[in-house]
């Protein structure tokens, strides 16, 4: 679906800016702009609706039908099984199977991906890989974080707000999650301590919304040239 293929790192590169920081010149900022703008004249009128639904929270969510889950589920494996290199998956899959092949945890993929089978399966692997190089080896790869898991640093991102979750969710029933990060207090070198405090609010927002199917994220980002605002929409 457009709205997982638009923002992407293809677009920053294309566009010949850094994919490793924010835009840090006016000028850049205008050209991360203007790429946005021009991949969205790009997409059908349909699709420019859909986005402007997802924004503003009048957006349908699909309706998931069991048997239709259960069929997505069970293709899920075999595309898993086709994947080659997955080492860090392999070995979550050996020390707890009932945690990585859980319906509830495959189903936050495939609805992230609205049930794009191919896709769910590569983020499935992508997703271990990551909490192996955050994490490491061991039980924690095979298991949810912990706030006990979190380095100083990452607590200090907990503590200081830069995530939040709201107490209600959106008129869709989406999950609200808040980003606000300034630049002027915050090296980028640091964004590794933000993806693993993310793991952690991953398993707050499911114990705190249990309902909410889908999320929908709000982003601002202080000390640009100018105020960077983004939305985005996954489970």
């Amino acid at each position: 679906m457009s709205k997982f293929r638009l923002c992407t790192m293809d677009l920053a590169k294309e566009a010949g800016l850094s994919v490793h920081r924010f835009p840090i010149s006016s000028e850049e900022t205008a050209i991360a702009e203007d790429a946005l703008a021009r991949a969205l004249n790009k997409l059908s009128l349909d699709e420019q609706e859909k986005i402007i639904f997802d924004v503003h929270g009048i957006a349908t969510m699909p309706h998931e039908y069991e048997d239709t889950a259960n069929v997505s589920l069970k293709a899920l494996e075999k595309e898993i099984d086709r994947i080659s290199k997955k080492d860090a998956y392999n070995q979550a899959l050996f020390l707890n199977p009932n945690f990585v092949k859980d319906p509830k945890f495959q189903l936050m993929f495939l609805r992230a991906l609205e049930f794009n089978i191919e896709a769910a399966a590569d983020m499935i692997v992508k997703h271990f890989d990551a909490k192996h190089e955050l994490f490491g080896d061991g039980e924690i790869l095979a298991r949810e974080i912990r706030q006990s898991d979190l380095s100083a640093r990452d607590l200090e991102i907990v503590q200081h707000g830069l995530f939040q979750i709201l107490p209600t969710s959106d008129a869709s029933g989406r999950a609200v999650i808040c980003m606000i990060v300034d630049l002027h207090n915050f090296r980028m070198s640091e964004f590794v301590s933000l993806i693993g405090a993310q793991f952690m609010f991953a398993v707050l927002l499911c114990d705190r919304l249990p309902s909410a199917h889908y999320t929908v994220r709000l982003s601002e980002i202080k000390g640009t040239p100018n105020v960077l605002r983004s939305h985005g929409s996954a489970s």
